[in-house]
């Protein structure tokens, strides 16, 4: 999908600029007229980035492997993520999402699937559940009606639990995924959009990417120092920064789990650290949505941003909603009770997948995502706690 966003970005610029040359040549550079050309050409880039965003067969990367470290976690100290198979998810952990267990469990996570309805029983000695892309049945195609993934009472079994102490990360890609959801994003006071928006590059240089817990982590001060500034570049002696490095273990962890309170967690913590920044994380596409008063929105959608939202999914026209989107989120966080809550609107950006039509590969290991790892597992550490 990313690979065919660029394509399609590339030639929209192309077309931008070939349209001047033309205005500029013929000597018709008038405002009104400007401004229709490029409104044509702006019709035709939507269009056809909606349609390069089409799902086209995507597997998981069977060639993909974590980043070497030293696993936060022990066995007899691991939290337990449930990642949701039972409401027809898109996204599973022998599938699509595998990459997403094989980082966690990299880091001493136990992992294990969810084939059951929600119930307190279901959830009793979970940690942190997982839904990624659930759907309303089993689907050939995008044609309405979508209905809700989940029942009212599935809703209400997983906001009590989460109160109780549970963590939630919630995951609803584009459209529709995040309309068969609703019922669930909306109790936690999450508003979607359903619809679709092009991939991003959120930085701190930019202001979309918030300083915050999860965008920092610590290892092991016996490596070699690998400042933020460097996280781009892949060039240096981190395994983390750079895939083809093959360098020694080190202990990563997140600033904020020096001060946890659980202390099967915090046992790790007695080795000397030093702080490495994400400075950069990037999305493959996906949706958006406004994060209800309370929360901590990570990932803060830029100047220009459009959501595209067709009646059914990946077919528009010229006339399709199309509605500015500054200021929207794509990833946030969220103290409920007891418990913890992290909703993101893109999932590609935690797994690594391939396009089997075309063999490109998109998500963790793409060019500008090279810190998505680290990210994610920060995330997972203040899921739990």
């Amino acid at each position: 999908m990313e690979n065919n966003l660029i394509k399609v970005e590339n030639a929209f610029n192309a077309m931008k600029y070939l349209a001047l040359f033309y205005l500029f040549t013929l000597e018709v550079i008038h405002k009104d007229v400007l401004m229709k050309a490029m409104a044509r050409i702006a019709i035709l880039f939507n269009v056809l980035l909606v349609v390069s965003c089409t799902d086209s067969p995507q597997q998981a990367d069977a060639t993909f492997e974590p980043y070497q470290r030293t696993a936060t976690y022990t066995s007899n100290a691991s939290p337990v993520v449930l990642v949701d198979e039972s409401h027809h998810n898109f996204l599973t952990i022998n599938n699509r999402f595998k990459p997403f267990a094989q980082v966690l469990l990299s880091d001493g996570v136990t992992v294990d699937s969810n084939k059951v309805s929600f119930s307190q029983q279901a959830l009793k000695n979970v940690d942190i559940l997982v839904i990624a892309n659930a759907l309303d049945k089993k689907r050939s195609n995008w044609q309405p009606p979508f209905n809700q993934a989940l029942t009212n009472d599935e809703v209400s079994v997983v906001i009590e639990w989460v109160r109780n102490g549970g963590s939630l990360f919630l995951i609803a890609d584009h459209a529709p995924f995040p309309k068969v959801i609703e019922s669930l994003a909306t109790a936690l006071g999450f508003t979607f959009t359903n619809g679709h928006v092009k991939a991003t590059l959120f930085s701190k240089a930019t202001g979309t990417l918030i300083s915050h817990e999860v965008t920092y982590a610590h290892e092991n001060t016996k490596q070699d120092d690998n400042s933020s500034a460097n996280a781009n570049a892949n060039a240096n002696s981190n395994s983390e920064a750079n895939p083809e490095a093959k360098t020694p273990n080190h202990v990563e962890l997140p600033v904020f789990m020096q001060e946890s309170q659980n202390g099967a967690f915090t046992s790790v913590l007695n080795s000397q650290l030093h702080v490495k920044e994400v400075i950069q994380v990037k999305t493959f596409g996906g949706a958006a949505f406004l994060p209800p008063e309370g929360a901590t929105s990570l990932l803060t959608l830029g100047p220009r941003t459009v959501s595209i939202e067709p009646e059914v999914p990946f077919e528009i026209t010229s006339s399709t909603r199309r509605r500015a989107i500054e200021g929207w989120s794509q990833g946030a966080l969220l103290k409920l009770g007891k418990g913890r809550v992290a909703v993101f609107s893109e999932g590609m950006m935690f797994s690594s997948q391939i396009d089997t039509r075309t063999g490109d590969k998109h998500g963790m290991r793409s060019v500008g995502a090279e810190q998505n790892e680290r990210f994610l597992l920060n995330i997972i550490h203040w899921l739990a706690g």
